[in-house]
C-alpha cells in the first residue's frame, strides 16, 4: 500500500513578516507600509481573516491574500514620527487661520510633553487600580450607611455577616468618608498622570483636578488631517471652499452643505472662533466628525 504524505502549506517570508507585525494585535486592522515590486511604498491595513491568515484590507470589511499582491515587503510605521509631523502641521495651520485658540494651546502643550510621555499617560486613563477587596470595603461601607447602621455597630455587623477578608478599619474609614469606587480610581489615575507631567492635569471651576482628556484622548496619537471635500466635481468643491474662505476672512457665520459618499456639513461660529466639518452617512444622523482647522483642512475628532 502506497504511503500518503500530508503536505502542509509553508508560510512565505512575507507572510511571516506580516504575522510578526500583527502578533500583538488581538482584533481589528493595523496600518503598515507596504513595499511593492516597482519600488513604490504605500500605507495599507492588514488584518487577520476568519481562517487565521493575514490579509491586506481593500475596504472596511473586505481583504485579499498577501500572495495575490505585488507587495514584496512590509515595514512598521514610525508612529512617533507620524505624530510629530501631524502635530506640527496642525499647529502651523491654526497659527495661520486663527481658529480654535484652546486647541492650539493643547497642541503646543502636547508637543512640549512629547510622544513617549503621552503614550504612558494615555494607557493610565484606561486602567483600573482598585482591588476587589478595596472595592468590597467601599461598597459595604456605603450599604451600611444607607441602612442607617451606626459606626459602633459595624464590627458586630461585619462579624455576624462573616466577612473574614475585609479590613474593618478600612470599612469604617469609608463609612466616615463617603467614597465611590469610580471616584477613587479616577483620583489614583490623576496622581499617576501628574507624576508623568503635571501639565496634563487641569482644574475645574470648583477646584476639582481632572486630566486633560482632550490631549490624552484626541492628541496623543497621529492626527488625521484632511482636505475638506463637499462635491464630486473639483470646480464645485473649490467654490464651496472659496465661500468658506470669504466667511472666515469677514468673520461671518456660515453653514455649507454638500454630498459625496456622505452628507457633508461645515459650520463656522465667529463669536466662538471655531468651525466644524462633518461627514455623516447618507440620510443618517451619525458618521465622522472633524474640527475645521482652516478654510481648507479639518482634523478628525470622533466617530458617532
Amino acid at each position: 500500500m502506497e504511503e500518503q504524505i500530508e503536505i502542509k502549506d509553508e508560510k512565505t517570508e512575507l507572510e511571516r513578516k506580516a504575522e510578526e507585525l500583527y502578533k500583538n494585535r488581538e482584533a481589528g486592522a493595523i496600518r503598515v507600509i507596504a513595499v511593492y515590486k516597482d519600488g513604490t511604498k504605500k500605507k495599507v491595513r492588514i488584518a487577520r481573516s476568519t481562517n487565521g491568515s493575514i490579509i491586506v484590507m481593500k475596504s472596511a470589511n473586505r481583504g485579499y491574500s498577501i500572495n495575490q499582491t505585488d507587495i514584496i515587503d512590509f515595514k512598521e510605521i514610525d508612529l512617533k514620527a507620524e505624530w510629530q509631523k501631524s502635530i506640527s502641521k496642525a499647529i502651523k495651520i491654526l497659527e495661520e487661520s486663527g481658529l480654535w485658540k484652546d486647541l492650539l494651546t493643547d497642541l503646543k502643550t502636547a508637543n512640549a510633553i512629547g510622544y513617549e510621555k503621552l503614550q504612558e499617560a494615555y494607557k493610565i486613563t484606561d486602567m483600573y487600580f482598585i482591588s476587589d477587596k478595596e472595592k468590597a470595603e467601599i461598597n459595604i461601607a456605603n450599604e451600611l450607611r444607607d441602612a442607617n447602621i451606626t459606626l459602633n455597630q459595624i464590627t458586630e455587623q461585619l462579624t455576624s455577616d462573616k466577612h473574614p477578608d475585609l479590613d474593618i478599619e478600612k470599612v469604617k474609614y469609608y463609612y466616615l468618608n463617603p467614597t465611590r469606587v469610580y471616584d477613587l480610581n479616577e483620583k489614583i489615575k490623576i496622581e499617576k498622570i501628574k507624576q508623568i507631567d503635571s501639565r496634563l492635569i487641569e482644574k475645574t471651576e470648583d477646584g476639582k483636578e481632572i486630566y486633560n482628556s482632550n490631549i490624552l484622548w484626541h492628541l496623543s496619537k497621529p492626527l488625521k488631517i484632511k482636505k475638506m471635500y463637499f462635491e464630486k466635481y473639483k470646480d464645485y468643491n473649490n467654490l464651496k471652499l472659496k465661500e468658506i474662505k470669504e466667511a472666515l476672512q469677514n468673520k461671518q457665520p456660515i453653514t455649507i452643505k454638500g454630498r459625496t459618499n456622505y452628507d457633508v456639513s461645515f459650520y463656522y461660529k465667529p463669536d466662538e472662533n471655531k468651525a466644524w466639518y462633518d461627514e455623516e452617512f447618507r440620510n443618517c444622523g451619525n458618521g465622522h466628525y472633524y474640527l475645521a482647522l482652516s478654510d481648507t483642512y479639518a482634523m478628525f475628532y470622533e466617530d458617532d
